[in-house]
């Protein structure tokens, strides 16, 4: 029971980030160094706030603060990350273009829809893919202890704890790589348009999600997980209007691949 509740957790949790890297990053090798940077980005941060916890803790050894301080540490390496990739985006820009166009030369139906991926891809492929390289780094980090001590032997729930805990912390890492994507998004057309305002709309939504999660300690976890995915709905609608893209369009062109691909 514990190896089969290992693996749905895991899958919920890392299933569709995974299927995201596998449809729209690993077939490019431009998109998957993005995405190791992003996540040697991520490491820096979770490194900076480990040695920022050590002494800090030696005064205090409240968690909600080292979660804060991560939060922030987070963000901050985000924000750095996109400003170096401003500088040269221009470059990354002619190498995912020329990659692109590469390897659709052979589909011609696939070249007709470049405009309009390139709509999407242009200016904010980068941020997805950093993204998602943050949000696969967050998750493992948060998850795979929790996953390896429920392989077994053992029963959630035997010492009086949620039966849920395991379900929940899948479902709130899942929430967290799809955050990560959109705060990503968010993040780089601040950075873009020196627009402070969308900095602060991701730093106080990663602070709030990160705050809702400490119910769980009081069995609320239901509240945790609608405020979770609520933030994640509307954060990722966020990210496509910066984007200018609107969910008509990628239902439409989500519709020509699928049409192409049978043809």
């Amino acid at each position: 029971m514990t190896l089969l509740e290992f693996w749905g957790c895991a899958l919920i949790a890392f299933g569709p980030p995974l299927a995201m890297f596998s449809l729209t990053v690993a077939s490019d090798p431009i998109k998957v160094i993005l995405l190791i940077s992003s996540s040697f980005f991520w490491l820096l941060s979770f490194l900076t706030v480990a040695v920022c916890w050590s002494i800090i803790s030696l005064f205090c050894d409240y968690l909600i603060i080292g979660a804060y301080l991560a939060v922030l540490s987070q963000e901050i390496f985000r924000y750095l990350f996109h400003v170096v990739t401003k500088k040269a985006q221009t470059y990354l820009a002619k190498l995912l273009t020329n990659e692109e166009l590469a390897s659709e030369a052979a589909g011609r139906n696939e070249i007709m829809l470049n405009a309009d991926v390139m709509k999407f891809h242009d200016k904010f492929r980068i941020s997805y893919v950093s993204g998602l390289g943050f949000g696969l780094m967050n998750s493992a980090f948060a998850l795979m202890n929790v996953l390896t001590d429920h392989i077994g032997p053992g029963t959630v729930g035997l010492k009086g704890d949620s039966h849920y805990f395991l379900l929940v912390s899948a479902l709130t890492a899942l929430a967290f790589t799809l955050l990560n994507v959109a705060w990503s998004v968010i993040m780089s057309q601040s950075v873009e348009t020196s627009d402070k305002r969308l900095a602060v709309v991701v730093l106080v939504s990663h602070l709030l999600v990160t705050s809702v999660t400490f119910v769980n300690r009081i069995n609320l976890q239901l509240i945790s997980i609608l405020v979770v995915y609520a933030t994640t709905i509307l954060c990722g609608l966020g990210a496509l209007q910066v984007t200018g893209v609107s969910v008509k369009q990628l239902t439409s062109l989500n519709r020509r691949r699928s049409v192409d691909a049978t043809t």
